[in-house]
Order: C-alpha cells, then structure tokens, then sequence
C-alpha cells in the first residue's frame, strides 16, 4: 500500500472511531426519551386512577412538553460541537463510502466470532476459528443483514439513502423543533406556530408528531449503530 493509500485507510479508521464515539454517547439521550415517554404515560394514568386534580394532571403535561421537545431540538442539532444525530447523519452523508457492504460483513463476522468463543475465552487467546460451514450461514447472515438495512444487492451506503433519513428526520422533527424554540428556550412573541393553546397533552403530541419522531430516531439509532458496528444494540430500549 502507498503512503497516500495508508493515510486514507487510517482517515476511515478514525471515522468510523468517531461515529462509534457519537452512537455511544447517542445511546443515553435515546434512552432518556424513550423511559421518559413510557414514564409519562404511567404516571398520567396512575394519576387519573387516584383522580388528581386538573392542576396537577396539567403540571405533569406541561413537564413532559418541555422536556421531550427540548431533546428532540438536541437531536436535530446540526452544530459541529453537538453530539445529536443529525449530526451524526451530516457526517456518515458526506463520507458513505465508510459504510460498505464488504466492510459490514467484516465487520458482521468479527463481532460474531468474538461472541461465539468458548467459554472463557479471548480473541487474543483463543486459537478457536469457526468452519467453513459456520463462516458461510455467517456470510450469509450479513448480507441479508445488510440488504435490510441499505436495500437488496446494494454495494454500500450512498449520500442519496443518508440524505433520505437525514431528510426524513429534519421534516418529522420540524414541529417539535419549533416549539421548543418558540415556547421552551425562548418566549417568542409569535408563539410557537401550530402548538395548541389549550386541550391535552394528547392533543399537543398528536399535532407535533412527537411520538412518530421519537419512533423514527430510535429505528435510525438501531440502523445506524448496526452500520457502523456490525451488531445490534443489544440493551437498547425501544
């Protein structure tokens, strides 16, 4: 390999260190909405069975409002600064070629070796290597894999499907966005555009499409982080 060549190989190692960076940190404020939204679910209908009082239904509303579409308005970030994941999307958009199908299924077939050792065993210490059979489901697995993710006999990721999600994500989350401009992080005198005045929180999630956007970027986070590490995140809450 020349010296240009072992620069670029090192350029894409240290890219694909940083999205793992990003997915990892990604992780909690994903998870913060998704107990959030099922906390606030329980709490309302724990609170209706002990007939609370409007007030009080109406506090616990309006803590959810700011909370959810000030992390929503995080993740929608493009600051170079901001761990979100449209910035996370900018960058895998402007270097797709990182995410091939060659290099996912490497991938794919090191985190499952690393899974199937025996017992007790390392990477660095096991001479264990899977057969030609197991390899082969192995192979098979990552591409089907893949195809799921990116689409059927696709070479790898291209700045079109990126900018899609991308896309997709900036006009779900646009509403949210908004209001949390408008009536959280700033008092805007315009207001906060089509947020309602009044009614319930169910109303409100319904009008800025919250629960579709808190829906959307947990499956992007799975997709992504199944992209760039070649595993699922197991753990992970949806």
């Amino acid at each position: 390999m020349t010296g240009d060549g072992l620069s670029e190989a090192k350029h894409d190692a240290n890219r694909i260190k940083t999205w793992r960076s990003l997915l990892d940190r990604l992780w909690a404020s994903m998870s913060d909405l998704a107990r959030s939204r099922r906390g606030f679910e329980e709490a309302a209908e724990a609170l209706i069975h002990c007939h609370v009082s409007l007030d009080a239904m109406k506090s616990l509303g309006i803590s959810y409002q700011f909370f959810v579409t000030i992390k929503l308005r995080c993740e929608l970030d493009l600051n170079p600064q901001s761990v979100s994941m449209a910035r996370l999307l900018t960058d895998i958009r402007n270097h797709p070629g990182e995410i091939s199908r060659e290099q996912f299924v490497f991938r794919y077939l090191a985190q499952t070796d690393n899974r199937m050792l025996p017992t007790g065993k390392t990477a660095s210490m096991s001479p264990w290597l899977p057969d030609r059979d197991t390899l082969s489901q192995w192979s098979r697995a990552a591409h089907l894999r893949f195809d799921e993710l990116v689409g059927d006999g696709q070479f790898g990721l291209t700045k079109e499907h990126v900018s899609a999600d991308l896309n997709r994500l900036k006009d779900l989350g646009a509403k949210a966005k908004n209001f949390a401009n408008r009536r959280v992080a700033h008092n805007d005198l315009f207001g906060s555009g089509p947020a309602p005045q009044s009614g319930s929180v169910e109303d409100w999630v319904r009008l800025l499409s919250v629960d579709p956007c808190i829906e959307l970027l947990q499956s992007l986070f799975v997709k992504y982080w199944w992209l760039v590490n070649g595993e699922a995140p197991v753990g992970f809450p949806m």
